[in-house]
C-alpha cells in the first residue's frame, strides 16, 4: 500500500500501486473504512506536468469487503489514445453533501476543476502513474469524450 492517510480512516490505494504503468481505466480500488458522514471520491489528475492542472472528478468508491473499499465506475487516465502521459490519482473524503451531490449529477458525465471540491478532506495520494496505450486505443467511456 501507499500513500498518505487519514488517521481516522485509514485510506489507501491498493491498485494501482504508486509508480505503475496503467491503461486508461485501471483498476482502482484500496483498504480501509469510508465514514457513514463521508464519500469516497476518486480524483484523477491526467497531464499532472501541465502548468495548469485539471481535476477530473472521476467516480466515488463504496465498500464491498471488510476494509475494502473500490470505485464503482471507471476511472480514466488521460484520452483514449494517450500514451506516456504522467498522472496522479487522490482518494479524497467528502461531506455528505457534496458526495451525494456529485452521485446525483454525474450519471452521464464527469466533472472538471482547476482543484479538489469544496469540503474535500485528501484521504490518499497523490498515487503517480503513467499512462500505456490501450490496444486499439478504446475508450473506457463510450458516452463521454474527453479533451
Amino acid at each position: 500500500a501507499s500513500s498518505t492517510t487519514t488517521a481516522a480512516s485509514q485510506i489507501l490505494f491498493l491498485h494501482p500501486r504508486n509508480g505503475d504503468q496503467v491503461k486508461q481505466c485501471p483498476v482502482v480500488d484500496g483498504t480501509g473504512q469510508i465514514p457513514a458522514d463521508q464519500g469516497l471520491w476518486i480524483i484523477a489528475v491526467p497531464d499532472s506536468a501541465a502548468p495548469h492542472k485539471q481535476y477530473w472528478i472521476e467516480s466515488p468508491a463504496k465498500m464491498d469487503g471488510p476494509d475494502h473499499w473500490s470505485a464503482t465506475v471507471p476511472v480514466a487516465i488521460d484520452s483514449a489514445g494517450a500514451s506516456g502521459v504522467s498522472g496522479d490519482l487522490y482518494a479524497v473524503l467528502l461531506d455528505k453533501k457534496w458526495s451525494d451531490y456529485f452521485a446525483a449529477s454525474s450519471a452521464e458525465g464527469k466533472f472538471f476543476a482547476l482543484s479538489f471540491p469544496p469540503s474535500a478532506s485528501l484521504a490518499a495520494g497523490p498515487l503517480a502513474v503513467t499512462r500505456v496505450a490501450d490496444p486499439g486505443g478504446l475508450s473506457c467511456h463510450p458516452k463521454t469524450s474527453r479533451p
